[in-house]
């Protein structure tokens, strides 16, 4: 058993280096603390080397191999089967999460991931998930959930997930995604560019949102405000975002309602971002991806609400692109939510138009 205050993990609190074939099976977690703490069944925070390195050293962690079989993780914050915070931090850093795999099943309060529970990647540093996989269930309580991660922040860096499998059911009160919950861009200094792709990744699991929006692949990508602690969204042209060579065979559910955000996609909940290029292709789905009544939906027969489902992207910008996408499952909403086969609304957040099938 392992207990801490802040920087919980079965093998290690905090770490940079070369690890491979670590597997943890105790229970580790938060005891006697209101602080916010990350916990993982290997590592609680994985970071790219320290800032003591001298100046053109490599730096670079890779974590290889590892798996969870313990179901008690517990952080106040973040909690993930392998690592609670991934984080390459600066410039020309890099930490690879390689053939990983949560065999159990996780519920926190809490952000929570199969694999991870937080990423952040900064100024030309790259974060890459490749081969991993989740078996278990992933529940949060009162945060997002993700097969693979759940949060997501790229400052001016680059995050790569691919070939990684969801198998698992997964759930959380606010956004959720069958490989992550989310993505999120800031921009710091506008000297660098923003980068994410995720590549021949599956998602198998039963994937449910209790608030704003679900996918198969992805729950959100995006910003809904740009009032983000005084960081400016800010992105410049060399910006891309790219899902390809992905698929959803899980069944996907937002919860509807007077929630007017509550869109369920097969791949994506919802790509909002003012991205230069962003992409989408040969991804398919076969799950069902539906909306249902989460008790508070009004009979009013004139209110229309800002709540679809769609096979690929449930709300989507206009600068997102198609491209080879396809669904072969039906698109199951209530009364007043918009519904299209590969998109349900498109255009500005808020202001969207349905898109017709």
């Amino acid at each position: 058993t392992v207990n801490g205050e802040d920087n919980i993990g079965g093998f290690s609190g905090m770490a940079h280096g070369k690890f491979e074939d670590i597997t943890n099976y105790a229970t580790v977690e938060a005891i006697g603390t209101d602080t916010v703490t990350e916990c993982g069944g290997c590592f609680g925070h994985l970071s790219a080397g320290s800032d003591g390195r001298d100046e053109g050293e490599e730096r670079i962690t890779t974590v290889k191999n590892c798996v969870n079989y313990s179901e008690n993780l517990k952080g106040t914050y973040s909690t993930g089967g392998i690592i609670g915070n991934v984080n390459a931090d600066n410039t020309d850093r890099k930490t690879n999460i390689i053939n990983c795999q949560n065999k159990a099943n996780i519920t926190s309060d809490g952000l929570v991931g199969g694999i991870a529970a937080e990423t952040l990647t900064r100024l030309t540093g790259v974060v890459t998930y490749s081969g991993c996989t989740n078996d278990g269930v992933i529940i949060s309580n009162d945060d997002m959930a993700g097969g693979i991660v759940a949060k997501n922040v790229i400052q001016e860096g680059s995050l790569v997930v691919e070939k990684c499998v969801n198998n698992g059911a997964i759930s959380s009160l606010v956004d959720v995604g069958g490989i992550l919950a989310d993505i999120s861009y800031l921009t710091l200094e506008e000297k660098n560019s923003n980068h994410f792709t995720i590549s021949n990744c599956t998602n198998n699991g039963d994937v449910t949102g209790k608030g704003d929006f679900a996918g198969g692949i992805v729950g959100k990508i995006g910003m809904t405000t740009s009032d983000v602690d005084m960081v400016k969204i800010v992105m410049t042209e060399g910006d891309t975002g790219l899902i390809e060579n992905c698929k959803n065979t899980g069944k996907i559910t937002a919860s509807a309602g007077d929630k007017k955000t509550a869109f369920a996609g097969g791949i994506a909940g919802l790509w909002n971002t003012p991205i230069t290029k962003c992409e989408v292709k040969n991804c398919s789905n076969s799950g069902e991806v539906a909306t249902v009544d989460d008790g508070s939906v009004n009979d009013n027969p004139e209110i229309v609400y800002e709540s679809g489902v769609s096979g690929i992207i449930g709300l989507s910008n206009d600068n997102v692109k198609l491209e080879k996408c396809k669904n072969s499952e039906k698109l199951t909403a209530i009364k007043g939510c918009l519904k299209g086969d590969l998109v349900a609304s498109k255009g500005d957040f808020f202001q969207s138009k349905e898109v017709e099938e």
